[in-house]
């Protein structure tokens, strides 16, 4: 954590490790708590503007991650990961599961309902689940829903690696936002975008939807 600068991860500032009862790390502060709570808080309206730009900035957060020489895969990317400053600026935060991309990575690591099928099942997996999670978070910010919130853990797991089980995407999302969604939870991974191409969507949709035309 130390050696990631980016403004859209949540900055390391420094750790207390003295008083082996008070060990703690000190991150900068993120005064609007986590994602998750800003989407579940319904008296807080949010234009699709507002949703794509926190997109946006989740993106450029795993896009610096995933930019690195050896790609850093979070492994556990979801709404209540990611932190809101004042100005709700997303920060990718928590890196308990965080790893460099080696050729031998460890399954089933993360949340599930977020989690990749291939890590679900223990398979060779790399950078692109990570994507999958967005794809996750993506579906959350539009719909403002917790993932498969009637289903456990184990539910989900079973049916997302085994059945293909997806979000349901509500008949009101623009199509190219639905495509996107679609394209970045594919069970192959090799289909999915990469960051670098889903920032690049996220900004002609933002255009297109958003901005007025002349």
């Amino acid at each position: 954590m130390e050696a990631l600068r980016h403004p859209n991860v949540v900055m390391f500032l420094g750790a207390c490790t003295r008083n082996p009862q008070t060990l703690a790390i000190v991150l900068e502060y993120c005064s609007n708590g986590t994602l998750y709570s800003l989407l579940q808080d319904r008296k807080k309206e949010l234009t699709l503007s507002e949703k794509i730009d926190l997109a946006i900035g989740v993106a450029k957060g795993m896009y610096y991650l995933h930019s690195n020489p050896t790609p850093v895969l979070h492994r556990d990317l979801k709404s209540l990961n990611v932190l809101l400053d004042k100005n709700n600026t997303p920060k990718i935060a928590d890196y308990g599961w965080t790893r460099l991309m080696a050729e031998k990575m460890t399954g089933k690591v993360g949340t599930f309902q977020w989690m990749a099928p291939e890590v679900i099942k223990c398979e060779t997996y790399t950078e692109k689940a990570d994507v999958y999670s967005f794809g996750i978070v993506l579906w959350e910010i539009y719909t403002r829903e917790p993932p498969f919130n009637s289903m456990t853990g184990v539910q989900v797991s079973v049916a997302v690696a085994e059945n293909g089980l997806r979000p349901t995407i509500p008949s009101d999302c623009p199509k190219q936002l639905a495509q996107l969604m679609q394209i970045c939870w594919d069970v192959n991974p090799n289909k999915r975008l990469a960051f670098s191409e889903i920032l690049a969507e996220l900004k002609i949709l933002k255009t297109k939807l958003c901005e007025p035309s002349s």
